[in-house]
């Protein structure tokens, strides 16, 4: 075959071809992906043992980063999680069955300070409230508030606390 004819063709065949499939393929929907706010919580109250180590312990006035991942948003499964990261050692992620509140128990998993590594404890929880009631995709911002036992993994500390989150840039 000429040169000449098989860049004719080629031409009039592939170019087609790859706009059709590029067409095809920019009409599939995008990957879904877990969807997170991320923000900051202020510890309110703290009671019991929670202030035993100051410098490490959670301590009313405390500023805690955390991260809230919601019920039924693409991949984000069916149930909430909500993440704590304290004093730069410890992580605390309550998983809420079903997105449970006000109140339920907590499969919590994470570690400690000393870096114990800590998974399916029950931790109770209580008034906990979410604004929105109802979280999508579109909802730029969210706060949430609530009670929490043995914050940390602690026993006996009990925090109030306050957070308040921005949706992840995708």
């Amino acid at each position: 075959m000429p040169v000449k004819t098989w860049y004719f063709l080629h031409s009039r065949i592939t170019l087609p071809l790859g706009l059709a499939i590029a067409a095809f393929f920019g009409t599939l929907p995008a990957k879904s992906a877990v969807v997170v706010w991320q923000g900051e919580a202020v510890i309110d109250s703290a009671s019991g043992n929670c202030n035993a180590d100051l410098a490490l312990g959670p301590a009313a006035g405390r500023v805690v980063r955390s991260v809230l991942r919601p019920k039924n948003i693409d991949e984000n499964g069916a149930n909430t999680t909500v993440t704590f990261l304290a004093n730069q050692m410890s992580m605390f992620a309550m998983v809420l069955d079903k997105g449970a509140m006000p109140s339920g128990t907590a499969a919590v998993f994470g570690h400690d300070s000393s870096g114990v590594i800590k998974a399916n404890i029950g931790v109770r929880y209580n008034s906990f409230a979410q604004n929105p009631a109802v979280i999508g995709l579109v909802t730029e911002n969210v706060t949430l508030r609530g009670t929490i036992r043995d914050f940390l993994y602690v026993p006996g500390c009990d925090v109030t606390f306050r957070a308040a989150y921005s949706k992840r840039p995708d």
